[in-house]
């Protein structure tokens, strides 16, 4: 019995198509076709919310696309916005709070993470607590549905 990830991901590898991550960008499509559907390497996604758009490719087949502030410490401060916009178009999200750790040249910082999961598309927004860096990534959902594997 395939799941429903699997079945996207076998229909992918087949050269068939994926669904869509974002914006016209397809699980599954070459970085050749991905670059034809979205050239720009950066996007407005608001007024004073311009966003580095990062293409991430796993045996040159697109696999997710994650959205960066472009400008950290300029007027960038578009968290909420786009929290309000995911969530209407998501509807409620499942929330935790992860603590990045630091180093000897950073401190730690905490980050407010919510997940969205529908049958084709899994959405995480990370926001930075009491500043201004986020990021917003699109994907597939992970499928775990394999139930004995033979040797492991």
């Amino acid at each position: 019995m395939l799941t429903a990830a699997l079945a996207i991901l076998l229909q992918a590898q087949s050269g068939m198509g994926g669904p869509e991550l974002w914006r016209g960008l397809t699980y599954g499509m070459t970085k050749g076709q991905a670059d034809e559907i979205m050239p720009q390497k950066e996007v407005d996604l608001l007024s004073n919310c311009r966003a580095s758009v990062i293409k991430d490719f796993a045996g040159n087949r697109l696999s997710a696309v994650v959205l960066r502030p472009k400008w950290i410490l300029a007027k960038n401060d578009c968290s909420a916005p786009i929290l309000a916009s995911l969530q209407q178009k998501y509807g409620t999200p499942t929330r935790d709070v992860i603590t990045e750790p630091g180093n000897s040249l950073m401190a730690s910082e905490d980050y407010d993470t919510y997940v969205w999961q529908t049958e084709k598309l899994f959405v995480v927004f990370k926001s930075q607590i009491g500043g201004r860096k986020w990021n917003l990534t699109y994907r597939l959902p992970t499928t775990s549905s394999v139930e004995h594997v033979d040797g492991l």
